[in-house]
Formats: structure tokens, sequence, C-alpha cells
């Protein structure tokens, strides 16, 4: 599973809604979230990924797509300094 679909099938976990690829470039109020949900979501995204997002770079995590290009940034830097 790619970490796309991984960050969309997180997102209609916690909104029981359906989000498709199609949203991934929409920003996250356009689909129905709001801050707190936003939290919610990065935390998720932490624990799944096993990776810290600090809060001032995830206020910028916005979209889909800026989460998605986030968090395999964060895991190829894992394995390069691994």
């Amino acid at each position: 599973m790619s970490t796309q679909e991984q960050v969309i099938n997180i997102i209609n976990q916690w909104t029981m809604s359906v989000i498709t690829s199609d949203d991934s470039d929409k920003v996250l109020p356009e689909l129905g979230l709001d801050s707190i949900d936003q939290v919610e979501i990065v935390i998720m995204i932490e624990d799944e990924f096993n990776i810290v997002v600090d809060d001032e770079q995830a206020e910028k995590l916005n979209t889909i797509t800026k989460l998605v290009n986030y968090i395999d940034l964060e895991l190829d830097n894992k394995r390069r300094f691994s």
C-alpha cells in the first residue's frame, strides 16, 4: 500500500467518510476537517509511520499531498541515517 493510500485510509477512519486520491490537493477544511481533526490525523500518522511531526510543521501539512510528501521525506531520512 502506498503512503498516499495509507494517509487516505487514516483520514477515512477518522472522519468515517469517503475521501479518495482525487481529493489529494484539497485543503483539509475543504474535506470537512477542522484544526482538531488535523491534529488527531497527524497523531495517527505519527503512530502509523513511527515519525514525529513538530507543531510548526504540522500546521503546514494541510493537504493529503503535503502529508504524503512529508512522510516520504521523513521515512527516507530515517533510512538514510539508520
